[in-house]
């Protein structure tokens, strides 16, 4: 692991091969994440979704780890319309969102599906035609849970690809 700095932490995978973390928020920051992307093309995100309007399509495949809450109610799993400060939103459906990137990463199979120790369900779709998409679902209510960062790190180092530096890997 390299020093953090500015713009992150270099991180090198068991290939050799480095990528820069930068942890960043959540919530409203994988909706962000997912508008702002850009050139960005592995990320991670906690309980969070798009908003509607939802894309429908994206500028990129990516590598993706999302972690939500079941219990979540802050961003619901199923979505929501809300009222916030005089402001009307709409928060997406999870599934939904998730099924964008499946259908940019070309993910069309089925997930590798688990169970963890901690009772949280796991899907893996890894035999895409281009990055991955990992959704774990905990008991839990809305943040981040207990072990994301290292699980995410994990995760990360052992990506097929790796990216080099000073791309990203974005915790959201």
């Amino acid at each position: 692991v390299g020093q953090p700095n500015a713009n992150g932490i270099c991180r090198e995978n068991e290939h050799g091969q480095t990528g820069r973390v930068r942890p960043s928020n959540r919530t409203q920051g994988l909706s962000e994440g997912w508008r702002k992307l850009g050139a960005q093309v592995t990320f991670a995100a906690a309980a969070g979704a798009f908003w509607e309007p939802m894309a429908t399509e994206c500028s990129a495949p990516v590598h993706l780890f999302h972690v939500h809450g079941f219990k979540d109610r802050m961003v619901l799993f199923e979505g929501r319309q809300l009222t916030w400060e005089g402001v009307d939103f709409h928060q997406g459906n999870v599934m939904k969102g998730v099924d964008v990137w499946r259908r940019e990463n070309a993910c069309l199979g089925s997930a590798e599906n688990s169970i963890a120790d901690d009772n949280s369900m796991q899907k893996d779709w890894r035999n895409c035609s281009a990055g991955s998409i990992r959704l774990k679902v905990t008991k839990g209510g809305h943040g981040v849970p207990e072990g994301w960062r290292n699980a995410v790190l994990d995760w990360f180092e052992a990506l097929p690809r790796a990216l080099d530096c000073p791309q990203s890997l974005r915790l959201f």
